[in-house]
């Protein structure tokens, strides 16, 4: 029972920080108003070319991972409310 709620609480971690990006991004650069799906994808989009940007410079390791993630679910509540 207590792994369902981790995995659920993680899964709901992940989405927001993903569609965090996404808002950040459209709210800085686009401007447009797009739906939910879109916002995800573009935020997937963006972690992946922090990812692959951050990988030659440093290790990509647990903490840096959850500070990125953490810093995405900062910015969806920023910019969703």
């Amino acid at each position: 029972m207590i792994n369902v709620l981790i995995l659920s609480l993680t899964l709901i971690f992940f989405s927001l920080s993903i569609l965090g990006y996404g808002l950040l991004f459209n709210n800085k650069f686009f401007k447009l108003d797009l739906n939910t799906g879109e916002h995800g994808l573009i935020g997937f989009f963006i972690l992946y070319l922090i990812s692959v940007f951050f990988n030659f410079f440093i290790s990509i390791n647990i903490f840096f991972s959850l500070t990125i993630l953490s810093l995405g679910l900062i910015f969806f509540f920023i910019f969703f409310f």
